[in-house]
């Protein structure tokens, strides 16, 4: 995997919209691992955010990642990804691994 401490890949954009925590305001991506996997592209990385309103503003942050399938050439837009967000009872690296295995496909 790749890592890059800040979100060059410009990820925070594409989850705003689909960011599971009502009322998330201020998203931002920073700690992104990324890698190119057989034909789909992976991302996990920590989601900074807040919640409240004006005074009772409070950020938090978790864990999230999604894979989504590589278009190279391609002019069809894919699919938005989903949003794959570990439990918040699970910090630093344990919550990376936990993303990580459910982005990974199932054996058959």
């Amino acid at each position: 995997m790749h890592f890059a401490p800040g979100d060059r890949l410009r990820l925070a954009r594409r989850i705003a919209g689909r960011f599971p925590v009502t009322g998330a305001a201020n998203i931002s991506v920073r700690d992104l691992l990324f890698r190119t996997e057989a034909a789909n592209h992976q991302y996990l990385f920590t989601v900074d955010y807040t919640v409240g309103v004006i005074r009772g503003k409070m950020g938090r942050s978790c864990v999230a990642g999604f894979s989504e399938p590589v278009s190279r050439g391609s002019r069809a837009v894919p699919p938005p990804p989903s949003l794959l967000i570990a439990p918040p009872t699970l910090t630093g690296p344990a919550a990376y691994e936990h993303v990580l295995r459910k982005l990974q496909p199932s054996p058959d």
